[in-house]
């Protein structure tokens, strides 16, 4: 015997299940527009007898809209006589404890009042100052027979109340979107329309096709407007890039001209000291580095021509004077020769010179520290220099010398000096071929 108050018990529970989601789908068909299958659904849950009178006139109050939409049918949609004169039917009790003769509430009231209560919860967070949004709602005639809010009300209430959340939100979102987007803030924008529409899509069944599909509509506007945005300022800054890049190379070679310009006019103004002191060949330098860097200088032109006439007539006047000279000397000499010595020996005058010749022992060094004499016997060594050459600076080939010996040569190069008196510099070409074999006292003096 127990197994049956079991297995009423479970149909009865599967069948006001049923019930229950038939409910709810017949109201999305009738929010949705798709009226013939809300009509359908809401004559089946009438006539399924597990519904509170109130419930029932509730839903032949939409039954009765929707007849006035789309004209009368002949289906049967009231209540049955026997419901109608008499209370609602009892479902039998499962619970054996119950007592005889009590009477048992239609199961599908509490259910449908909490799946109402759990939709609100999980999707219901609204400000307070937030008001209701006015949705579709029943005919006249149906709430004129509910006393009380149905459950359907609530339903519709806590719906209207998403949808105006939902559009509040949407409303914020595109305040602040355009907010953002004027203040260049284009990812916060981006962010908050995102956080829109993911409420928005939370809510498509509480919104309907049409809200959702509006709202929908004004977020990606919005979000296409960002984007737009978003390029035009890439573009923008690409071309500010451009131009300042346009403005710096412009100024950069404006500095170039002002440094250029004052060195030519710093390298006029030695080869004209120069001149002054008869440096002819000094000032000349000076000019050809003028002329590398501005060939169609005039002044430098007629300035370079009139030093090289006179470095040449210059020449010309020192070589007659030495061949005067020389002639002075060879009769000098002549005369000396007859000269009658009364002693034996005469050494020559020039006798230094002929002991200094490369053929000769050349003398060594008397009173010198052990570090000085090995210096000097460094400086008599035959050393390989043919790595030099005439485009050669004057820096690498310091090293090469320095290096050809073992030890190192301790050399120090006064630049300053050099520059100061010799107008010498690290760069300087050293206009010397490279030596095979030669003592590195002669190839530093030929360097020097």
């Amino acid at each position: 015997m127990p197994e049956e108050p079991k297995k009423s018990t479970e149909q009865v529970n599967g069948r006001t299940k049923q019930i229950v989601e038939l409910y709810f789908r017949s109201m999305d068909y009738y929010r949705t527009g798709q009226l013939e299958k809300a009509r359908e659904g809401f004559i089946e849950v009438i006539n399924s007898g597990l519904i509170p009178p109130l419930m029932g006139k509730t839903l032949q109050g939409y039954i009765a809209r929707i007849d006035s939409i789309l004209g009368p049918r002949q289906v049967e949609t009231k209540l049955p006589a026997s419901e109608q004169e008499k209370p609602q039917q009892q479902l039998p009790d499962p619970v054996p404890s119950q007592p005889e003769g009590a009477t048992s509430v239609p199961v599908i009231e509490p259910i449908v009042q909490q799946k109402v209560q759990q939709e609100a919860d999980a999707q219901l967070t609204l400000p307070a100052e937030n008001p209701p949004v006015e949705i579709f709602a029943p005919s006249q005639a149906a709430l004129q027979v509910t006393e009380q809010p149905s459950y359907i009300d609530q339903i519709n209430r806590r719906r209207s109340i998403i949808q105006s959340h939902t559009k509040a939100v949407v409303g914020d979102a595109v305040d602040k979107a355009q907010r953002y987007m004027s203040q260049g803030q284009f990812d916060k924008a981006k962010e908050v329309v995102d956080g829109a529409q993911a409420v928005v899509d939370r809510n498509q069944l509480q919104l309907g096709a049409e809200l959702f599909k509006s709202y929908g509509d004004q977020l990606n506007q919005l979000d296409q407007k960002i984007s737009q945005a978003m390029q035009e300022k890439a573009r923008q800054l690409d071309e500010q890039k451009r131009s300042e890049a346009s403005e710096a190379q412009r100024l950069f070679r404006e500095q170039m001209e002002a440094e250029k310009q004052k060195r030519i006019v710093s390298l006029m103004e030695s080869a004209k000291a120069y001149q002054k002191q008869q440096k002819y060949e000094a000032s000349l330098g000076q000019l050809e580095t003028l002329l590398a860097l501005d060939p169609q200088n005039d002044d430098a032109l007629v300035l370079k021509n009139t030093l090289e006439d006179m470095v040449y007539f210059r020449k010309q006047w020192e070589l007659r004077k030495e061949s005067g000279k020389q002639k002075a000397d060879i009769l000098l000499k002549t005369d000396e020769s007859a000269i009658p010595y009364a002693e034996d020996l005469v050494y020559p005058k020039n006798w230094r010179e002929i002991v200094e010749k490369p053929t000769r022992q050349p003398d060594k060094p008397i009173g010198l520290d052990p570090a000085d004499v090995a210096a000097y016997k460094q400086l008599d060594q035959v050393v390989d220099l043919s790595r030099l050459s005439p485009t050669m600076p004057f820096s690498e080939a310091i090293d090469i010398v320095r290096n050809s010996v073992e030890p190192a040569l301790k050399v120090v190069v006064l630049w300053r000096d050099l520059l100061d008196n010799a107008e010498i510099e690290p760069t300087t070409a050293i206009n010397m071929d490279g030596i095979p074999a030669v003592r590195l006292r002669t190839a530093l003096e030929n360097l020097l």
